[in-house]
């Protein structure tokens, strides 16, 4: 599935927007000097490795409060299972033009029972991508872990049939000793490429998140941004 907008824009609404503690807009960074613009190589590889089940996209037959030609997806490896290293991860969605007044988020563990589950109001201009990070108040995954983040528009909260969603499966693994020391020593660039280097989805997106608002006119960056998303179809 291809999503022009992804290499152009990181969310085209401007949200603000804390609820108990979740944050869903994209994380924001202190202020660095930007990063120096040598040309290195973002292809993300495939970790050798399958998610338990297919990640799902669901939601109404109708999908009465979405509009537009993209639909509601995660920004995810084709396999729809991404790795992280951190305890509380940050995900990303493509999210359409909507009417849905509110949306829920939900990670379940590979039994299927809840470990976080909330709900936060959308503004009505939102579209475009956003991230959802979870807040210190969520449990940790735990390492070694399987776990599957559902996100849903809740188009009419009277009839959760009618919901528009997505899911996809995260992992949280321990980094071996000689990835984690190459961490210690690198910039935000090399960060970005060591995780891709590594199949390490979630960081490597953030990364490459966090790249992209410290250097928004760099057009190595945007190439690089692009690589990165080319190399699992998202581009």
């Amino acid at each position: 599935m291809r999503f022009p907008s992804f290499a152009l824009t990181l969310m085209a609404a401007s949200m603000s927007l804390m609820v108990g503690g979740l944050d869903i807009t994209h994380p924001l960074m202190a202020a660095q000097p930007p990063q120096p613009s040598q040309k290195i190589s973002l292809k993300f590889k495939l970790p050798k490795r399958a998610a338990p089940v297919a990640g799902v996209v669901g939601g109404a037959t109708r999908n009465f409060c979405v509009a537009g030609n993209l639909p509601l997806a995660t920004l995810t490896p084709p396999n729809r299972l991404g790795l992280t290293t951190g305890s509380r991860p940050t995900f990303y969605l493509h999210v359409p033009q909507t009417s849905a007044k509110s949306a829920e988020l939900v990670i379940k563990d590979i039994n299927n029972q809840d470990v976080y589950r909330t709900s936060f109001p959308l503004d009505r201009n939102t579209s475009g991508i956003m991230s959802v990070q979870l807040p210190e108040s969520a449990p940790p995954l735990e390492v070694n872990q399987y776990y599957r983040w559902y996100f849903s528009l809740v188009c009419r909260p009277s009839d959760r049939l009618e919901d528009v969603f997505v899911s996809a499966w995260v992992q949280r693994i321990e980094p071996d000793r000689g990835l984690a020391q190459a961490l210690q020593q690198t910039n935000v660039r090399q960060r970005a490429s060591l995780y891709a280097e590594n199949g390490v989805w979630y960081d490597a997106l953030s990364s490459l998140v966090q790249l992209r608002r410290l250097n928004p006119n760099d057009p190595k960056v945007t190439t690089e941004w692009s690589e990165f998303l080319e190399s699992v179809g998202l581009e």
